[in-house]
């Protein structure tokens, strides 16, 4: 459903939430100025969740208005309160009886901005957690998301909008080098209308010239240098990727799953070409077979080109080797085999993908 202020503006709690910061903050400007909150700014007050209480919040909502219909009170980055599931039973009551009480004369918004850090999944967990309470509390949410499948459709009408030419593959790259984040893809987008000048037709190279890639395209041209044989471009990728931050974290939790969901996809298009398929057709007969999970029928046709250009370089037997070392990668560092530093298993994992690659294991 798409968003309405106006809807919005009907309830005493709302919450705006979802990955698409462009969207959420578009949705925050245009939910203040219908308030009628920033015409004496009076009638207004602003927290951080870092640095307040929701004690605050509800009390600055209970304040009677000076000159505008209701008195707001505006929450940002709401996520950097420390809102746990294993909170106890009566602050839960606590707050949600809060939320159910916010006066007609009240209005509190409460924003889910992106905050930075390697801890995600704390945040995510924090999300679900207002999420549900709003929910539970008769409160109102706006969830700011673009799905996959319309990413580059949107992209191109962007881009349309600015005076810009954007193609399919072309709009599929940017995707991908952003993360498949709508906003991120948004920030580039302005940068590559300067870049253009007057030329008007965006292009592969251009995108490429541009772009600050995510750390999930890092990694896929960490995945690519390695199942192309390219093995020094590979380790050099590695140790960056890995000379910041929380190593284990990082390789557990973007290296490994995006390694197996690249495995898998070009297992598919190996099993594609074996069937007489390739990549603009693959047989139904072959397609029953895919999982639902990464399914190469359902990729955008950037990740099937992908996935088909390795399917060409490698055999079943290759790919399943490969397979091999990843599940043997990730048991070590798990404790079910011999392993050293979390750098030196992910290089010998790559060096013995290498060799499979080219013939030599």
């Amino acid at each position: 459903m798409a968003y309405n202020a106006e809807r919005a503006l009907k309830q005493r709690v709302v919450l705006l939430t979802g990955p698409e910061d462009v969207l959420r903050l578009a949705a925050l400007k245009e939910l203040l100025q219908l308030s009628g909150a920033l015409d004496d700014g009076f009638d207004m007050e602003s927290f951080d969740g870092s640095s307040s209480k929701p004690v605050d919040w509800f009390a600055s909502c209970g304040v009677a208005p000076f000159f505008a219909p209701r008195r707001v009170a505006l929450v940002r980055h709401l996520l950097a309160y420390p809102l746990e599931p294993k909170r106890k039973a009566d602050e839960e009551a606590r707050l949600l009886e809060n939320v159910r009480n916010v006066p007609a004369t009240g209005l509190l918004i409460l924003v889910a901005d992106d905050e930075g850090g390697s801890d995600e999944s704390k945040f995510d967990t924090r999300r679900k957690g207002w999420e549900k309470l709003v929910k539970d509390g008769g409160g109102h949410i706006d969830k700011f998301e673009v799905p996959k499948r319309e990413l580059v459709s949107r992209l191109r009408d962007s881009a349309k909008e600015q005076g810009l030419q954007l193609s399919e593959s072309t709009g599929e790259l940017l995707a991908e080098m952003t993360g498949n984040s709508f906003s991120r893809a948004m920030e580039e987008m302005d940068k590559i209308s300067l870049f253009m000048g007057k030329h008007k037709q965006i292009r592969e190279e251009d995108v490429r010239a541009v772009v600050v890639p995510s750390r999930e395209w890092n990694v896929f041209s960490l995945i690519d240098a390695t199942l192309a044989g390219r093995m020094a471009p590979a380790l050099a990728q590695a140790r960056d990727l890995m000379g910041s931050g929380d190593v284990d974290r990082a390789l557990l939790s973007r290296v490994f799953p995006l390694m197996l969901r690249s495995l898998r996809l070009a297992w598919q298009a190996r099993v594609t070409l074996e069937g007489g398929g390739d990549r603009n057709t693959i047989p139904a007969t072959v397609s029953v077979g895919f999982p639902s999970k990464h399914n190469l029928a359902n990729e955008s046709d950037y990740a099937r080109k992908g996935a088909f250009e390795i399917a060409n370089r490698l055999s079943r037997k290759q790919l399943a080797a490969c397979f091999q070392v990843l599940a043997e990668t990730e048991a070590s560092l798990k404790g079910m085999g011999a392993s050293f530093s979390t750098l030196d298993s992910l290089e010998q994992m790559l060096l013995k993908m290498g060799a499979v690659v080219k013939g030599k294991a």
